[in-house]
């Protein structure tokens, strides 16, 4: 039996597997402050309440894109099975072609994502996983992962299919000065992705945008990636 756990910015999700398929499904709350012994009780519970025995588990897998409580999980799970879970992550051998300049940057949930979606049906594919925030990901006719986008969960995601696509120009708006959260609600209002380069790890209140690629009054195609560059304009005091 091999017990599977998929964690995102809001659940976890606990799922269960043998030869036949997947025996069952559960959800757990994922919560930062929880310790190692708070999810064991809470997976001990998952995993009763599904009729499993703890010792028929052999194997475990872990995807996370909230790294803070790996350590605690991967504890809890030894604590319930006697296994550490194997960690998606750089480095695991997954049987893709990640056609990526930098194929670790891609987060382990796009990874499995593509990994099961190419189990399942033959390229090419658009995976789209609506969670917190839809991720979508591109798999070619030669099975390579292209690439993809990470959508807020409140925008709107259009998809067209040849003769249906929207002949409507975007207009492009002006970002600079504007905060990342700024930035980003004004780019989705107007149908279109950013991506961020720069600074984003200060607490300071003072990152904005310095520069975009596609200057403000632009006509451009709906869902068009705007390239924008951060800074902390406090080191300019």
């Amino acid at each position: 039996m091999l017990l599977a756990l998929d964690v995102g910015n809001t659940n976890i999700v606990i799922g269960f597997l043998d030869e036949s398929g997947i025996r069952n499904i559960a959800r757990l709350e994922t919560d930062r402050d929880k310790t190692a012994h708070e999810y064991a009780i809470s997976l001990r519970q998952v995993i009763e309440f599904s009729g499993i025995a703890p010792e028929d588990i052999d194997g475990s897998i872990l995807s996370s894109v909230v790294p803070p409580i790996n350590g605690a999980l991967i504890a809890a799970v030894r604590m319930i099975t006697g296994i550490r879970p194997l960690v998606v992550g750089p480095g695991m051998k997954t049987g893709l072609n990640i056609a990526l300049d930098n194929p670790a940057a891609m987060g382990s949930d796009l990874v499995v994502g593509a990994a099961a979606a190419l189990a399942i049906h033959a390229p090419p594919l658009i995976i789209i996983d609506m969670g917190t925030a839809t991720t979508m990901t591109v798999i070619d006719r030669e099975a390579r992962v292209l690439g993809g986008a990470i959508i807020p969960g409140n925008a709107t995601v259009i998809l067209y299919a040849g003769a249906e696509k929207d002949t409507e120009l975007c207009t492009v708006p002006n970002l600079l000065g504007r905060t990342a959260s700024e930035a980003n609600s004004l780019a989705s209002n107007a149908g279109l992705i950013l991506r961020f380069t720069g600074a984003t790890n200060s607490t300071s209140g003072s990152i904005v945008v310095l520069n975009q690629d596609a200057e403000a009054g632009a006509q451009v195609e709906p869902g068009t990636v705007i390239s924008v560059q951060l800074g902390d304009t406090s080191l300019n005091d």
